[in-house]
């Protein structure tokens, strides 16, 4: 008996993903054009930007980058200001990397007396918006700075202070999504490496760590790319500009080339400030997406 030959009518998008995406492409328009602006602003000259700052540039003028390297002052420069973000950027990372990740296997594996307490003192932390404690915390360590060496702000105008403040800020939220993932750990692992003699910190180093690594790079990138940002935290504390950061030294350089009509290389300082966040998410972009999908296939 011969078989019957079955069609299939494919359908197409219904009207509520057209729209949808329509909604998708404009917004990406939204985001692509400021920054497709800005870029080619960068090498414009400055005859013709102030001709007419919307229209293309005839020639490229690449000597905005390096006007915006090399005009500098023994204080302020746009190098150094990347080198101020570059070690905020590490040390808070790495404090917040060895703090979240030992505090999320205590709370995810341990039982003690008071661990309810600490999980709802981290979930409510979560919810308490950084702004609110900023202005306590100056007084508080700016009082510090004079009792213990007699300066106001020796504490408070610090890079490493500053480092510390991104790296704690950060553990309500990083905890609470750790620790769900450690939660998933198959706890025959750890057993076995109990009944081997292993230590806590051959368990911790040699079977958490290395189940929880894709959920630690995902969380670094996004701790890098805040950090990097944040502008109220570090201009409210870092008052000497030896010290800015690169978001609030671009303010600076603002100032500086907006009065001088240089808007060319202005524009390339903003290219500047924006290309290693722009480098990092290319190339880490698959562990950014794939990053809530760490802690697949440890279910217990």
């Amino acid at each position: 008996m011969a078989k019957k030959k079955q069609y299939r009518i494919k359908q197409g998008p219904d009207a509520a993903n057209i729209i949808f995406r329509i909604v998708l492409y404009f917004w990406a328009l939204v985001i692509i054009l400021p920054l497709f602006w800005m870029v080619y602003t960068s090498v414009k000259e400055r005859s013709e930007f102030i001709a007419d700052r919307f229209k293309l540039p005839q020639n490229l003028w690449f000597a905005n980058y390096q006007t915006a390297i090399m005009d500098s002052t023994a204080e302020s420069s746009l190098m150094r200001y990347f080198g101020n973000t570059f070690i905020i950027v590490a040390l808070s990372t790495v404090l917040m990397l060895i703090m979240v990740s030992v505090t999320s296997y205590v709370l995810g594996k341990y039982r003690f007396a008071g661990k309810k307490l600490f999980e709802g003192f981290y979930f409510a932390a979560m919810l308490v918006p950084s702004v609110l404690v900023l202005i306590p915390l100056w007084f508080q360590l700016r009082q510090l700075g004079r009792e213990l060496v007699g300066s106001n702000s020796a504490i408070t105008d610090n890079i490493f202070t500053l480092s510390l403040i991104y790296a704690v800020q950060a553990l309500p939220s990083y905890i609470f999504l750790l620790v769900g993932f450690i939660r998933k750990i198959n706890d025959s692992f750890i057993e076995a490496a109990l009944m081997d003699g292993s230590g806590e910190t051959r368990i911790f180093t040699k079977i958490v760590l290395p189940q929880i690594r894709p959920m630690l790079v995902f969380i670094s990138l996004g701790h890098i790319m805040n950090v990097w940002n944040e502008y109220t935290m570090a201009r409210t504390f870092l008052e000497s500009e030896s010290n800015y950061t690169i978001s609030v030294g671009i303010q600076s350089i603002q100032n500086a080339f907006t009065y001088s009509f240089n808007y060319g290389a202005l524009f390339a300082c903003l290219v500047l400030s924006m290309l290693p966040i722009m480098i990092l998410y290319l190339l880490f972009q698959k562990q950014i997406l794939s990053g809530t999908d760490a802690g697949e296939g440890v279910k217990g």
